[in-house]
C-alpha cells in the first residue's frame, strides 16, 4: 500500500502485515472454494481440481499463490 507524505513528492511504502497477505490471498473465490473443500478433508491434487472442476493451469496457479 502507498500512501502519499505531506510536502515529499515520492509515497512512503507501508509494510503489509500477515493479515493484510491473508485477506488478500481471499479475494478470490477459486481460494476461498479450495480452503473450504481442504476444511471438510484431506484431499489430493486430483481429487480438488475433480471437486471443484478447475483445469490444471488454474489449480496450480491458487495453490502457489497460497504457499
Amino acid at each position: 500500500m502507498r500512501i502519499m507524505r505531506k510536502n515529499k513528492t515520492q509515497p512512503e511504502e507501508i509494510p503489509t502485515s500477515k493479515e493484510d497477505e491473508i485477506f488478500k490471498l481471499l479475494t478470490h473465490q477459486t481460494r476461498r472454494n479450495i480452503i473450504k473443500v481442504l476444511g471438510e478433508r484431506d484431499l489430493t491434487f486430483s481429487q480438488i481440481k475433480r471437486n471443484l472442476e478447475i483445469d490444471s493451469p488454474t489449480h496450480s496457479y491458487h495453490l502457489k499463490s497460497m504457499n
